[in-house]
């Protein structure tokens, strides 16, 4: 049986300090269970207009499945989209359907598929996103991106994991509790 961890984020939630996590305590981890890097899986995945694109992408994340492990861990907030997705959809990752929807290929590949995906406040986490928008691009004012309405909330977000992953488990856990559930969450990815 094979089993794929996949950990979305969202952006600002701890996401690169847990992939620190997984990448320096893999040679702690259980002999069945692979992570792969955040970096190697960002740089081999190409995108345009929220579609997986090129045959390298597919051969790479078939090699994935393939690589003999029965567990394997991803960890990549941009499948859910980027940033500047903050300007572009009314909807908190608005992308991310047609983004994952891509990707179906690889989770097929999987007996199982158990989701993991870090919140934090919607008050804090749309400064800490837009903040974060601004290191890579250029200006645009905050309230262009800041609403305060429904469709900023964390509700459609799951609403669409929900309807992508019908049979995986939706783990979701706060942001603010992110040290309490560290070892937790860790525990569970490679344990099982």
């Amino acid at each position: 049986m094979k089993k794929l961890h996949l950990h979305l984020g969202a952006h600002k939630t701890a996401t690169t300090h847990f992939q620190t996590i997984l990448e320096s305590n893999g040679h702690f981890f259980p002999k069945e269970v692979f992570y792969e890097p955040m970096h190697k899986f960002r740089e081999n995945l190409k995108w345009r207009h929220e579609q997986l694109l090129e045959k390298t992408s597919t051969e790479y994340l078939n090699h994935l499945v393939k690589q003999g492990k029965s567990v394997l861990i991803v960890s990549e907030e941009n499948l859910m989209g980027e940033t500047k997705d903050l300007f572009k959809y009314p909807l908190v990752y608005g992308g991310m359907k047609p983004r994952l929807r891509s990707l179906n290929f690889f989770y097929e590949q999987f007996d199982q598929v158990e989701i993991w995906f870090g919140i934090r406040t919607m008050d804090e986490f749309i400064p800490s996103i837009y903040c974060e928008y601004l290191r890579h691009f250029k200006y645009r004012k905050f309230v262009d991106v800041f609403h305060g309405d429904i469709n900023q909330s964390w509700v459609s977000v799951v609403e669409i994991l929900q309807a992508i992953f019908p049979k995986s488990k939706i783990n979701i856990f706060p942001y603010e509790g992110y040290i309490g559930n560290l070892r937790s969450v860790l525990n569970s990815m490679v344990s099982n």
